[in-house]
């Protein structure tokens, strides 16, 4: 599961991949909490957990509309549109369970969608133009380099990696793609921008400035077989728990555990990953919490009922809080300090090839456009939340 949100959130990422601190962050896997994060910019909290509500296919326009032209260059409805839908659709998946959207909600994603998209499109055209007016070439062999390295860091195999994409409603194109833009944006960097470092001295000084920063909670992995419970009957609810019996009695007795939670467990959020979790305390319901910070590591639970369910959790690590000393961190800070140079410089670089273009939108468009802007700075009032779990309540 991990990988399958990683890939939605190098799809998903809205505008272009730059190499810097926003591509670092799309090319990694993703935290609980920062899928939870997503997900909330979206969505409400019920009440009750319900069915994730789908997102409904946008009205149909005429696909050949103008809806901007950037120097002569035109781009249409459908090209628009097309890639609006796909992102949107992603991003729904990324949707934790017990979550619902209502439909006023998804509009609103799809408006401020558009916008986003719209603009990365035409960034695309400036940054096309840009290389061609300065005879760089970008191959899409490439950018196939890249994704081959991609993948082999993540240890996915090409099929495992079509396999994952197929499930967000994308292709490997789309993939290939972004990545392809990500080199002709990185080869634009390079010509325009030169070289960005950062010395271990700046990064020393970070350091000592944000102390706060590299504090770390106490931290516990573990991996969980969730059978859900919700809606059922006593006597359903009778059989679901023999079930776990069974499986417990399996994992107790030196089963794979990883592999039984791929094949029994109903959280779709872990099942993929064999289960598995690395939380602070606070983050999930309380027996779940419990049980996992009580055991000790490599250990197997009792059956833990929740909420959604019956568990069991086996205990892979345990690390304490506390600050992590500059030493430990010194390498990713200062990659860090000298992505954030790189995005600050390609940030006022982006806005002069705006600035030096003729960039003309529909009237249509740049009501749409307005619209989504207003709503992006004026959040509709939320009713007050009845009491849930913390984030990560289904682990």
């Amino acid at each position: 599961m991990r990988l399958f949100v990683t890939l939605l959130m190098l799809i998903v990422a809205l505008g272009l991949m730059t190499g810097c601190e926003d591509e670092k962050k799309a090319a990694q896997a993703p935290s609980e909490e920062e899928v939870h994060a997503v997900a909330e910019e979206i969505i409400q909290m019920p009440a009750d957990p319900v069915v994730q509500t789908p997102a409904p296919p946008a009205a149909a326009a005429d696909p050949d509309a103008i809806v901007v032209t950037i120097s002569g260059t035109k781009i249409i409805e459908s090209q628009v549109s097309e890639e609006v839908e796909k992102r949107v659709q992603a991003r729904m998946k990324m949707i934790p369970p017990g979550m619902t959207v209502p439909p006023e909600r998804i509009a609103a994603l799809r408006d401020q969608t558009r916008m986003q998209v719209a603009d990365m499109l035409v960034d695309k055209v400036l940054i096309n133009e840009a290389l061609r007016e300065k005879n760089i070439t970008v191959t899409p062999e490439q950018a196939e380099a890249q994704l081959q390295a991609f993948m082999k860091e993540n240890e996915i195999t090409p099929e495992g990696m079509a396999e994952q994409i197929a499930r967000s409603g994308m292709t490997m194109e789309d993939v290939r793609e972004q990545f392809l833009m990500r080199e002709k944006v990185n080869a634009l960097i390079a010509a325009e921008l030169g070289e960005f470092s950062v010395d271990e001295e700046e990064a020393r000084a970070f350091y000592d400035e944000n102390i706060q920063q590299f504090s770390q909670p106490e931290l516990v992995t573990a991996s969980h077989i969730l059978l859900n419970t919700q809606g059922k009957t006593d006597e359903e609810k009778a059989a679901v728990r023999m079930h776990m019996e069974n499986i417990l009695k399996r994992a107790k007795e030196g089963e794979d555990f990883a592999a039984l939670a791929k094949e029994y467990s109903e959280d779709p959020g872990s099942k993929d990953r064999g289960g598995e979790y690395t939380f602070p305390r606070g983050q999930m319901v309380k027996p779940f919490e419990d049980a996992a910070f009580g055991l000790e590591n490599g250990k197997i639970s009792d059956i833990v009922e929740t909420q959604f369910g019956y568990h069991i959790i086996k205990k892979i690590d345990h690390k304490e809080g506390g600050t992590r000393q500059f030493e430990e961190v010194k390498e990713q800070l200062i990659a860090r300090l000298t992505d954030q140079k790189k995005g600050a410089a390609w940030q006022s670089y982006q806005q002069r090839l705006h600035e030096n273009a003729d960039i003309q939108w529909s009237a249509a468009e740049q009501a749409r456009r307005e619209t989504a802007t207003r709503s992006m700075q004026m959040p509709a009032p939320r009713p007050a939340p009845a009491p849930q779990p913390a984030k990560g309540e289904q682990p």
